[in-house]
Order: structure tokens, then C-alpha cells, then sequence
């Protein structure tokens, strides 16, 4: 191979770098397994290798060739790691919903925010908010995380007693909507807040935002439902009580 192809290999090898998606660097598909992941390292490892060219002066593409081969090794040794693979498809699905950077941090955020989500349904709202602050530490940008410690905040806010100011969770709500308007969760609590409040309307609304943010989600299904079936029963609005029901508080 004369130094041109070499340099044209290389390039191609590169841009795929730039691109940052592991399975086009080794060009094979998502589901490959680790013999095909194997071959197809060989292949670009037999390109990329300064030994593989004994006799050719490769001049200022040396250090380009060892560079991206330490690249394709780390990638190559990674998608290998079930684990690790399993960790840098979780950063691509996050990625894919507008939650960026690195992915150890990405990961743990991400289920450090399942977990907090989980114990606030089961009630445990201490420890969901210590699991949700976790969350949003490691990645700011996880809009979800936020919505849900808004929300963590505010029930223990209504368990210590007495009236809760209302205002400035909303606008925080609202503001996470700007960012990302199909965040089904942040519509599902400003319509607790409105059901708990006595706004019915408002917080029928929100159930509805919710669902078609999120059909899955049942919590907003069932909140809707139990409201639609009650409110003619109900002419006039009056406060209180949702969040102890659901919280069994």
C-alpha cells in the first residue's frame, strides 16, 4: 500500500472518531457479538498498525496512526466489556433525549433518578430527595431528576404542616417545560400541586399534558380518571388532602 492509500485509510478511520459512534468506527452493527467485534478489529488494527508496514516511510502519519489506534483499541476493549458496553449504549440512549456528557456520569445519573422516582411512589421522600440530589450532581442537565426533586422538596414541605408557597415551584416547573415541553413528569406534578390546591380545572389539564407528553405514564392516567369520575360530583373546587392519599401521608 503506498502512502497515499495509507493516508486516505487513515482519514476515513479518523473522521469515524470524530463521529464519536463506536459501532461505525469498527463498521458493525449494534448487536454484534464479541467474535464479530474480534474480526472487525483485526481488520482496522492491521491498517492502523506502524509494524504492518515495514519498509514505508510513514512519516508525519506515524503519530496520527498510533493515536487512532489506541482509539480503536480502547473502543474495541470496551463494546467487549458486557458491562461497559452496557454503559455506552445507556450514553446513547441518553444522548438521544438531549442528556449529554461523560458516561459514567450520565449512567449513574440516570439511575439515580429511576431510584428517587421509585421511593417517592413508595412514600420514602427523604430518601428520594438524597437519591435525586445525587442524581442532579452528576449530571446538571438531567431535567427529569430536577422535576422530581422539585417535587421530593414540596411533599416534605406539606409534611412538616402549614401552608406551602406554591409559586416559585411552579415557575421552576414551567421552566423545565421551556427546555423540554414532552417532559411528562414536570406536567404530571404541576397537576398534583393544582389538584392538591383545589384547581381542578388546571390540574385535569396537566394530567392530560402529561399523557400526551407520556401515555405510559399511569400515574397521570389513574389521577385523571379519578378526577373526571369525581368532579361533577364536586360543583365547587375545594383544597387539600390529594397529597396524603398518594403519599400515605
Amino acid at each position: 500500500m503506498n502512502i497515499e492509500a495509507i493516508r486516505s485509510e487513515l482519514s476515513a478511520i479518523e473522521g469515524k472518531l470524530a463521529g464519536g459512534n463506536y459501532y461505525e468506527v469498527l463498521g458493525v452493527a449494534e448487536g454484534s457479538d464479541e467474535v464479530a467485534l474480534k474480526r472487525a478489529f483485526f481488520g482496522i488494527a492491521k491498517k492502523l498498525h506502524v509494524d504492518s508496514y515495514g519498509g514505508v516511510d510513514l512519516g508525519d502519519l506515524r503519530p496520527r496512526m498510533t493515536k487512532a489506534f489506541a482509539a480503536v483499541s480502547r473502543i474495541h476493549n470496551e463494546l467487549a466489556d458486557p458491562k461497559k458496553r452496557a454503559e455506552y449504549n445507556a450514553k446513547r440512549a441518553l444522548a438521544a433525549r438531549g442528556v449529554s456528557p461523560d458516561i459514567r456520569d450520565s449512567f449513574a445519573s440516570e439511575e439515580a433518578s429511576r431510584q428517587g422516582r421509585r421511593l417517592l411512589e413508595q412514600g420514602r421522600t427523604e430518601a428520594a430527595r438524597e437519591r435525586l440530589l445525587e442524581s442532579v450532581r452528576l449530571q446538571e442537565g438531567n431535567l427529569e431528576a430536577r422535576a422530581h426533586l422539585l417535587f421530593a422538596d414540596y411533599t416534605l414541605a406539606l409534611a412538616k404542616g402549614g401552608a406551602v408557597a406554591t409559586g416559585g415551584l411552579i415557575q421552576d416547573l414551567q421552566q423545565l417545560l421551556a427546555q423540554a415541553p414532552k417532559m411528562g413528569f414536570a406536567h404530571l406534578y404541576l397537576g398534583h400541586i393544582a389538584r392538591n390546591e383545589g384547581r381542578t380545572a388546571e390540574a385535569i389539564a396537566s394530567y392530560q399534558a402529561a399523557l400526551e407528553a407520556t401515555p405510559a405514564l399511569a400515574e397521570a392516567a389513574s389521577s385523571l380518571r379519578v378526577l373526571q369520575m369525581r368532579r361533577p360530583k364536586d360543583p365547587a373546587e375545594g383544597g387539600g388532602g390529594f397529597l396524603k392519599k398518594l403519599f400515605g401521608r
